[in-house]
């Protein structure tokens, strides 16, 4: 999970307008002319992100009760913010945050913009990242204070949900220009990397940028009037850099920190992307910001200016019609980049090049072997790769972990026939239960154990910790089926829950990595976990079966259990891969029954 917490270290923030400024004072009679293209980075010492409603007097608000409004208060905030042009712009500069507060609505007009913020909890040595939407902005340049009062939209938070406030530490917020009236929503990335660091090349202002460990979730982030972001895979952004930018390299701002902790920020046009292994470099040229050749960054964001505007990319929703061209510009990597296609036309999938691009798509043609033009596609080159399965106990005492294995079933989400499931003698048991089918292992304080993946085996099963499956009631379960066959024309899936049917004896959180949706509703997500008790708290949460609920939103044949339940409103327990996208590893933490 804190792996998770480095790659998720930034999300969407909407900041409307609103804004109104205490002590504000400065000339702003020459309005420079690059305004609306402007990329804007600020940082703050520290903020606290606080509920609207806090628990008080006799009684507690719980996080049922809690609204997702909150108040997000910045404090000591740079005196400066540092910016740069969208491209093909080179330019970059300064101005005073008080100038920036008065320019505001010159740069942003009536559509409030978008903008990315990380930043470190409390006690964690990871950055964390916030989803927020803020309808009003208060400035007092007498306390160097900014407050926002936000909507709570999403979070890589352990708690998802905060009723008591949150504190955070080393701020940084780049706010986005907006997408041009009248055009296509633009889209700027985001990656992240565990480390970083700008070699020289010879050349005055010329570097080549190293990113080493880079995590495979690339981001997609709309710049506003938009405000989705999706999630795809780093190799995206080197096989289709051509097609993103063919017309001019894009600007970025790159973020991280020293061996001394000390945040830097250095503005840079990017180009020429190559990866080897988990490392990605760049040709870069210095825009402006702090350049310490030689110094190697931590904890990296590098964030990267929109595509080229003429062509909007694939939806996660599936309502924007698409473009066999754009989807397939090389004929050998596919690009999330489409464009609507005014008159539809199936493409005969037994065509060169075709037949991939029909088998990856969400929805086919009416004609038999044929997809349509007019069809949203989420291709993605499949990873050959298989999935390991970790389980860890993050708690200071050891715990013995109960496994039982699955059985061969050929639906999504299970395993097929083809690929059999690993049974208890491919995991090592200490124990084997009288009838088989469950066995016990323990695992020492924070210690874990790694389940390797096997080519044509598929890893399925359920497991419980520090309670035996057998006394049927309350413990929380992990579920999970990997490594599924990865042919397309099977449609298999892998899938991953945390059951809370037969009761709740502790925390588990799952580290997904990439590629990971909520069935119903294709959100992306990459980790899920369970919360306190069998009520509210644990409804309508990714990835959770609730007490007795064993069809999600209702009760089927649920375990003989005392009490009643509180099954979800919506169809969001389980979650699915596609599992041509199989590999990376995913994580069942314990943590106990401590909340």
């Amino acid at each position: 999970m804190e792996r998770l917490r480095a790659v998720l270290g930034f999300f969407v923030v909407v900041v409307f307008l609103g804004m109104v400024c205490f002590g504000c004072s400065g000339d702003s009679s020459a309005i420079p002319s690059n305004l609306s293209t402007r990329v804007n980075v600020l940082f703050a010492d520290n903020g606290t992100l606080a509920p609207v409603v806090e628990s008080a007097g006799e009684g507690t608000v719980s996080a049922t009760d809690q609204s997702w409004e909150y108040t997000l208060t910045l404090e000591n905030v740079s005196e400066d913010v540092l910016w740069y042009t969208d491209r093909p712009g080179r330019e970059s500069g300064t101005e005073t945050v008080q100038n920036y507060i008065d320019l505001w609505p010159k740069m942003y007009g009536e559509v409030s913009p978008n903008a990315v913020l990380d930043g470190y909890l409390n006690g964690e040595t990871l950055n964390d990242g916030l989803y927020l939407r803020s309808e009003q902005v208060l400035y007092d340049s007498k306390t160097n204070r900014l407050t926002f009062q936000v909507t709570l939209l999403g979070s890589t938070m352990t708690d998802q949900h905060p009723v008591d406030p949150v504190d955070i530490y080393d701020i940084k917020l780049t706010v986005l220009d907006n997408t041009p009236e009248g055009e296509v929503n633009y889209w700027s990335f985001g990656q992240t990397a565990q480390g970083g660091v700008l070699e020289p090349t010879g050349t005055d202002g010329s570097y080549t940028l190293i990113l080493n460990g880079v995590y495979q979730e690339l981001y997609q982030v709309q710049n506003a009037p938009g405000t989705r972001f999706e999630i795809l895979n780093t190799e995206f952004l080197e096989y289709n850099w051509s097609h993103y930018f063919s017309t001019a390299a894009p600007n970025s701002s790159l973020s991280g920190y020293t061996n001394l902790g000390e945040l830097q920020l250095v503005l840079l046009e990017l180009d020429n992307p190559s990866h080897q292994g988990d490392n990605v470099s760049y040709d870069a040229t210095v825009l402006g910001g702090q350049v310490l050749p030689d110094d190697l960054l931590s904890d990296v964001t590098l964030l990267i200016d929109s595509p080229d505007g003429t062509v909007p990319l694939c939806s996660q929703s599936g309502a924007e019609a698409k473009c066999y061209n754009q989807c397939f510009p090389s004929g050998l990597h596919p690009t999330p980049l489409c464009c609507p296609k005014g008159n539809p036309v199936d493409y005969n999938c037994s065509e060169t090049g075709k037949a991939d691009w029909c088998d990856y798509t969400l929805c086919k043609g009416s004609a038999p072997g044929k997809c349509s033009s007019e069809i949203c596609t989420t291709y993605r080159k499949p990873s050959g790769e298989l999935t390991k399965l970790v389980i860890h106990n993050n708690t200071d005492s050891d715990v013995k972990v109960y496994l039982q294995v699955g059985a061969n079933n050929v639906t999504k989400g299970a395993c097929p026939e083809s690929w059999s499931p690993l049974q208890l003698e491919d995991y090592p048991c200490e124990h084997i239960h009288t009838g088989g089918g469950v066995c016990d292992w323990t695992i020492k304080a924070h210690g874990q154990t790694t389940i390797e993946g096997k080519e044509g085996r598929c890893t399925n099963g359920t497991i419980s910790f520090a309670m035996d499956p057998a006394e049927t009631c309350g413990m929380s379960l992990g579920e999970f089926t990997l490594n599924v066959d990865p042919d397309p024309a099977k449609d298999l899936d892998e899938g991953v829950d945390i059951s809370l049917v037969n009761g709740n004896n502790g925390k588990i959180e799952v580290a997904l990595g990439s590629s990971w949706k909520v069935q119903t509703t294709g959100t992306f997500v990459t980790r899920i976990e369970n919360y306190e008790g069998t009520g509210a708290n644990n409804q309508n949460k990714n990835g959770v079966y609730n007490y007795l609920c064993d069809k999600c939103t209702s009760k089927w044949k649920p375990p003989d259990c005392p009490g009643t339940e509180t099954c979800s409103t919506q169809e969001t327990c389980n979650l699915l891969r596609d599992g041509a996208q199989q590999g990376g590893t995913v994580t069942f933490t314990w943590k106990g029954p401590n909340w």
